[in-house]
């Protein structure tokens, strides 16, 4: 093949091997197959000939269709708008990770990834942790196979980030409006399938300035999270009972065995705030079984109830966000009811039960 797209769309035709390296030491953003939208090298024949060829994929998932190059072709405009230095389809040094586009930013270099297709969670794991390895950050741009409404798909979850100031965030590239469209500030409320979380959408250049520089404003997220009320807690555990809902019927036989009612499970155990959305079952549920494993001994050290928790949480492949970090918040949270509750009482590093608070339950 001897003609390709560059990253502005323009045809670009090879004549001789002169004018193919000259392109070569442009690095001028990448070329295109206009038929698949694949990327295309230059390589030279035996003759020294100049020609086209399809980079290997890197997957089975790696097909760019239209819809990608355009998104890719429109992240390079607003890139160029706003002056920013960057390579399209750069292949790392190591020639095994190739990012939709790389930003040299002053401190580190940003892989913009733009995902239409669907892949799985372990994918997306590798891949970061690969950029990770290289010493580049990863940003995930999601298409409209990855559709937000209202609730966190395990499709969804594995492209969680955070950052300080958005919280736990989602981001999407509207191609066909040129802006990018930020889901901040996303959190779990207990026993409730949905999320909240605050919508935001702007201008491809300053949402790109946004999650690049961290320079722009950023809505407040919502300060009353209206999560169930105590008495609707109660509600839910009930109607999940009475139709027989396996989880549960297994906790509240486990209630049984130590003389205590699942129905009137201890209000310490419920959460008063939002939950980080990265574990769903880190809720009552595991506070339940944590507090019937404090009744087994009197004593415990902060690090043995920090492995005894973990251990309680069921076993899900790992997310691009730091899961270890955020396990040890929620159970620093439960702690901390624990012993302003007066259910447990703390003497340098080990935790006491209070017996009698436990024979209330």
């Amino acid at each position: 093949m001897r003609y390709a797209l560059d990253q502005n769309q323009k045809l670009v035709y090879l004549t001789n091997a002169t004018q193919a390296r000259a392109l070569q030491a442009q690095r001028t953003g990448g070329f295109f197959c206009p038929d698949c939208g694949q990327g295309l090298k230059i390589c030279y024949s035996k003759n020294n000939r100049p020609y086209f060829a399809h980079r290997p994929l890197l997957s089975q998932n790696s097909y760019e269709g239209p819809l990608h190059v355009w998104g890719k072709t429109v992240l390079h405009h607003a890139l160029q708008t706003l002056k920013l230095a960057h390579d399209v389809e750069l292949l790392t040094a190591q020639g095994d990770r190739r990012a939709d586009i790389a930003v040299a930013l002053p401190t580190i270099t940003t892989a913009l990834e733009w995902q239409c297709a669907n892949i799985s969670q372990k994918e997306v794991y590798q891949r970061t942790l690969s950029y990770q390895a290289r010493g580049m950050a990863v940003q995930w741009l999601l298409g409209p196979n990855y559709a937000f409404r209202g609730r966190l798909s395990k499709r969804l979850q594995q492209y969680l980030n955070y950052r300080k100031d958005l919280g736990f965030y989602l981001v999407y590239l509207l191609p066909d409006s040129g802006r990018l469209q930020l889901i901040h500030h996303i959190a779990q409320l207990e026993l409730r399938p949905k999320v909240v979380f605050t919508r935001d959408s702007y201008e491809l250049p300053q949402g790109l300035n946004l999650l690049l520089q961290q320079s722009g404003n950023i809505t407040a997220p919502q300060k009353a999270y209206q999560g169930l009320s105590l008495p609707q807690k109660y509600q839910v555990i009930q109607r999940r009972l009475v139709k027989r809902d396996r989880q549960l019927q297994a906790l509240q036989h486990r209630c049984y065995q130590q003389q205590h009612q699942l129905q009137n499970l201890p209000s310490v155990c419920f959460s008063q705030y939002h939950l980080p959305p990265v574990f769903q079952e880190v809720s009552c549920w595991v506070n339940c079984r944590l507090l019937l494993l404090l009744e087994q001994q009197s004593q415990w050290d902060y690090q043995d109830l920090l492995g005894q928790y973990q251990q309680l949480v069921r076993k899900k492949p790992p997310l691009v966000v730091q899961q270890p970090q955020w396990l040890k918040y929620c159970f620093d949270l439960f702690l901390n009811r624990l012993v302003t509750q007066n259910w447990l009482w703390q003497k340098a590093d080990t935790f006491h039960i209070n017996s009698a608070k436990l024979s209330t339950w």
